[in-house]
């Protein structure tokens, strides 16, 4: 019975009692130029990898190197530059993505950029006044959710309309979620996890678990409420229980960058910021 409750967890990642979890690694690939973020989508059954492209800490660099790779939830390359920097559409320092209606969007350092999944030749370009470094996106299904570190602020934009907010986040905020309704982030310098007020009224309310990380990147929530959140200079994944008490480390694995998630089968895909490698974990329900 238990074995069946566990695959049944893995499989769907629903509420199950359980929120004590593991992680498996199941493979890594190389061959890639320092990934940032890794994001799957379940309509294409594809995981899409941005790359800064650098070997010198550009990490913010206008250089025109970036560029998206494809690679099936396996481990299989598919398109090593799925889309590519251009002289028509230069990429930069490429980080954070999301979709949205069939859209991928992108953060290059102080732009949102999107492609059509089906036909990502076509770059649209979206700005804003006074952004500086964007770094991670999430959507709510209607608005796209944007982080600027340099500024500490997380812009809100309605693609239907153009019409963008402003909301406060916390100091150095990098990586942004979205789950049950409600609004997460962590920030690269506090250490912290926050939940972000969407009406940007309320200033963001830290989870007051400094001490437990290093420098926070990715954030990821299960449907059981369990927080997945990796630890760029920690080297490590964790996860954070759905009362925002117990800490967990679940893996070790060097510069973890911006995590993405395969909720049908239950993978965990973490990108190393300096290695040139990515990770292939599988979510083990205890």
């Amino acid at each position: 019975m238990k074995t069946l409750i566990t695959l049944f967890c893995l499989i769907a990642l629903t509420s199950c009692q359980s929120t004590n979890w593991s992680l498996t690694k199941i493979k890594t690939v190389e061959g890639f130029n320092a990934p940032e973020a890794m994001l799957y989508d379940a309509k294409s059954d594809t995981v899409f990898i941005s790359n800064i492209e650098t070997s010198t800490e550009g990490w913010w660099a206008d250089d025109k190197k970036a560029f998206i790779s494809t690679m099936t939830a396996d481990g299989q390359v598919k398109k090593m530059r799925w889309l590519n920097s251009s002289k028509k559409h230069p990429l930069h320092a490429l980080k954070g993505m999301t979709i949205l209606d069939g859209y991928l969007y992108f953060a290059d350092i102080s732009e949102l950029k999107r492609c059509k999944i089906s036909n990502p030749q076509k770059v649209e370009t979206f700005k804003f006044p006074k952004a500086q470094h964007f770094n991670d996106i999430t959507n709510d299904g209607q608005s796209i959710l944007v982080s600027d570190t340099a500024t500490g602020n997380i812009i809100r934009f309605f693609p239907e309309t153009g019409r963008h907010t402003i909301l406060p986040g916390p100091k150095k905020v990098n990586g942004i979620t979205f789950a049950d309704g409600k609004y997460y982030a962590v920030s690269f310098s506090e250490h912290d996890v926050y939940e972000i007020d969407i009406t940007g009224e309320k200033a963001p309310a830290p989870f007051g678990l400094a001490e437990h990380f290093s420098n926070l990147d990715g954030i990821e929530v299960l449907e059981d409420g369990t927080f997945i959140i990796s630890d760029l200079t920690g080297n490590a994944v964790f996860s954070l229980s759905p009362d925002r008490k117990k800490v967990k480390k679940l893996a070790t694995f060097t510069w973890a960058a911006d995590i993405g998630i395969d909720r049908h089968r239950g993978l965990i895909f973490v990108p190393s910021l300096s290695t040139n490698k990515v990770a292939i974990y599988q979510l083990v329900a205890e």
